[in-house]
């Protein structure tokens, strides 16, 4: 009988935040986890079968089959609760240890075999066990193929985290059209665009984990600097599509966009900063230093004053709407109309 050594520099606090990652995500799907239970003592024809996932203090008996147990037991020095070898069978024949078993699942159990339940990223989350009592004369005949049973149980588990993530992040995605369709909403009436940015604002400190996804899939170009050093520390998709390969994080904001109506950016930004006023304007001539060098653009540029966020004491958000090619086509439509 062999018992998992955690190895040099081992991080339980990583292991056991995957044991919650499992435990959430099988919840929902704890009765394909009772199918895997009975299943597996139909192919290794042995009587009672459990499933576990153990963390710091806990197992949790996630399915069983043959027998009916707490779901919740505490982690005692019980093999139960301690983390097998992986890719290998541990067999407890010994009264001394089986005895635990029987405590637990209320069976006359004397024999057992054990399989780690080893996650993709290596870490040890719980075991599969079959159980019998030998005089039933039901005892596991086939290690390899249990070994690979319990490894297939794990891919799908591994299956389930994917789909209930996935399930998860459509869920924020839903909410992050909902809010995107206000702002957008919002910023089509440009008198009330700066009501909406500094609304944002005040959700901003109240609610950073959501502002995130909005920040990161907003359909304008976004970005936060620092107020003093004027270094930009966080840029969202759009802006980042937009500058191509340039990298973004560390620059100083004024290195990029260079002026604003032929007013100096570098002052612009310190007087924002100083006076922690904030700043909009429309269809503005733009110099940005571009990859390829210096170019003006026309567009939409806001600057935000913002409080504390994360590490970061004192900040502005910068918003980058490029509207060159719409005063263009304005323009063309403009000459047209004097010609006609």
């Amino acid at each position: 009988m062999k018992i998992h050594e955690q190895s040099l520099g081992y991080d339980e606090v990583a292991r056991l935040a995957t044991v919650n990652r499992y435990r959430i995500a099988c919840s929902p799907s704890e009765h394909n986890l009772e199918y895997f239970a009975e299943l597996a003592c139909e192919t290794f024809e042995m009587p009672v079968c459990a499933i576990t996932l153990i963390d710091h203090e806990k197992i949790y008996i996630k399915a069983t089959f043959g027998t009916v147990c707490k779901r919740l037991v505490p982690r005692t020095k019980g093999l139960l609760g301690e983390l097998l070898t992986a890719d290998e069978v541990t067999v407890i024949e010994d009264d001394q240890h089986t005895a635990a078993f029987s405590a637990i699942f209320g069976e006359s159990i004397d024999y057992c075999a054990g399989v780690a339940i080893v996650t993709e990223d290596g870490y040890n989350i719980g075991s599969l066990w079959l159980m019998s009592n030998k005089s039933s004369g039901s005892y596991l005949k086939r290690e390899s193929l249990f070994v690979k049973f319990v490894k297939d149980l794990t891919d799908r588990m591994n299956l389930w985290i994917a789909v209930s993530e996935n399930a998860q992040t459509r869920l924020q995605n839903v909410k992050l059209i909902s809010e995107n369709e206000k702002v957008i909403e919002k910023m089509s009436n440009l008198m009330d665009y700066q009501e909406a940015v500094t609304n944002a604002n005040s959700v901003l400190e109240n609610v950073l984990d959501s502002f995130e996804m909005i920040f990161q899939q907003a359909p304008v170009a976004m970005g936060i600097c620092s107020g003093a050093e004027k270094r930009i520390w966080q840029s969202n998709y759009r802006i980042q599509d937009y500058f191509g390969k340039v990298e973004l994080l560390g620059r100083e904001l004024d290195g990029i966009i260079m002026s604003v109506n032929n007013e100096d950016f570098g002052v612009l930004l310190k007087k924002v900063y100083l006076s922690r006023e904030s700043y909009h304007v429309e269809e503005a001539s733009v110099l940005i230093n571009f990859q390829d060098g210096p170019k003006y653009i026309y567009a939409n540029l806001s600057l935000q004053p913002v409080g504390r966020m994360g590490d970061e004491p004192d900040n502005i958000i910068f918003l980058l709407d490029d509207v060159t090619s719409q005063i263009f086509s304005k323009k063309i439509s403009e000459q047209a109309n004097e010609v006609l």
